[in-house]
C-alpha cells in the first residue's frame, strides 16, 4: 500500500512556571496529524505512531484513541512508552 505522510508545524507557546533555564521550561504544544487514504480500497483502521522525546504529557485527543495504552484515561504520560505511542482510528 503506498500512503502519504504529512508533516504540518508544530504550534507551542510557554506557559507558568516561566524559568530562565530553557530545560526546565514547560510549554504548550498543539499539532495536527492527517491520515490521508490514495489507495483504491477503502481505509478500514489506521494506526499512527508518534514518538515523543521529553517527557510529554497529552491531555487530549480528537479523531483518534490512544492504542498500546493500557489505561488511556487523560492526561496521559508518553513516559510509559517504550519506544513510540500509538494513536488508531
Amino acid at each position: 500500500m503506498d500512503c502519504s505522510r504529512s508533516r504540518p508545524p508544530i504550534l507551542w507557546e510557554r506557559i507558568r512556571p516561566f524559568t530562565s533555564n530553557t530545560a526546565d521550561q514547560h510549554y504548550s504544544l498543539r499539532a495536527t496529524a492527517t491520515v490521508l487514504n490514495h489507495c483504491t480500497a477503502n481505509l478500514v483502521a489506521w494506526t499512527l505512531l508518534v514518538l515523543f522525546r521529553h517527557r510529554e504529557l497529552l491531555v487530549s485527543v480528537d479523531g483518534g484513541v490512544l492504542a498500546n495504552a493500557s489505561n488511556s484515561v487523560l492526561p496521559y504520560n508518553t513516559t510509559l512508552d517504550a519506544n513510540v505511542t500509538a494513536f488508531s482510528g
